[in-house]
């Protein structure tokens, strides 16, 4: 079994994490105060839209622009926050950019999550579709927390 540590996130990734929450923003036609749910929907339709697209988007700024508001939205929704996960077993020695629930129980990498949808990789294995899961993930996080899993930073996307 994998053993995770979380730490918060390097203070190099905060401006940029801004960044993209506001050009995510402005993509959706929306500013700060929209609350969670209407960005959320707005992000849904969005998506919809660029996977309507014979091509998916060539660049990569849409994942990074909309992963960070839709980490952001759960910041704000559930009382979530923004951490740097590393689990024993990765590829990779550089942190997960995630966002990881009050408790630890349960952890998501936002921007991996929004770009595996946009780039055509969200594939549902019954019906080998993609799915823009956008909306259903952040509405499953209501409550998550009160089964918890055996292990801290389980990942949900």
């Amino acid at each position: 079994m994998s053993h995770a540590v979380a730490t918060p996130i390097r203070d190099e990734y905060i401006e940029p994490l801004d960044d993209a929450i506001n050009e995510g923003l402005e993509l959706l036609g929306l500013d700060i105060k929209a609350a969670p749910a209407e960005v959320i929907e707005k992000m849904q339709d969005y998506v919809d839209d660029l996977l309507a697209q014979e091509d998916p988007p060539t660049d990569d700024l849409p994942s990074l622009r909309l992963g960070a508001l839709w980490g952001y939205q759960v910041v704000r929704a559930y009382g979530w926050r923004w951490v740097g996960v590393e689990w024993d077993d990765a590829a990779t020695e550089e942190p997960a950019i995630c966002v990881a629930s009050p408790e630890d129980w349960y952890c998501i990498p936002p921007l991996m999550f929004v770009d595996r949808i946009i780039s055509r990789r969200n594939i549902n294995h019954t019906t080998g579709e993609n799915e823009n899961t956008i909306t259903q993930l952040f509405e499953m996080l209501d409550g998550i927390e009160d089964n918890p899993p055996e292990n801290k930073y389980q990942v949900l996307a």
